[in-house]
């Protein structure tokens, strides 16, 4: 590699080596780095086979981050993926790896504490900005309506 490509790999390990990254990050990177398109592939294959890149590594952690601490459903983590150009096989198996009970758990609790938040007497209004709340966050109705019924209508 020459000295410019050398670089611009050195500024990628280092990227890399902060947070796992997608494949779309890098791009986004070599963009800024004004790195020649040409290039791109050597680069990715380099990242790759210095398990800089991985793109399940980055999808669970991705995953695991957005569920646990911002609290958001499997429907806004798969369009998150997907923005980031993952493989839909890791996507759907990345999604499989979130516990159905902790998930059900968010639900109850980001329902409860809706609960506690709004202000609306009327019970039909306030279970209907809840679903909208948590439809929102990207829980999928399937799920949610049952556990929105029981909180809701015991």
């Amino acid at each position: 590699m020459n000295p410019d490509k050398t670089d611009i790999l050195k500024k990628l390990y280092a990227y890399c080596a902060y947070q796992d990254r997608s494949p779309k990050q890098i791009e986004d990177k070599l963009t800024k780095l004004k790195a020649d398109k040409m290039d791109w592939p050597d680069y990715l294959e380099h990242l790759k086979a210095e398990k800089f890149l991985d793109e399940k590594r980055f999808a669970v952690a991705a995953a695991r981050g957005r569920f646990y601490q911002k609290k958001w459903g499997k429907l806004k983590i798969m369009q998150l993926l997907r923005e980031h150009q993952i493989n839909e096989q890791i996507i759907q198996q990345t999604l499989t790896e979130i516990p159905e009970e902790d998930y059900l758990a968010t639900i109850q609790s980001l329902i409860l504490e809706k609960q506690n938040r709004l202000k609306e007497p009327d019970p039909i209004k306030a279970r209907h900005k809840t679903y909208q709340f948590l439809l929102s966050k990207g829980y999928e109705p399937e799920y949610v309506l049952p556990v929105l019924k029981r909180e809701f209508f015991g």
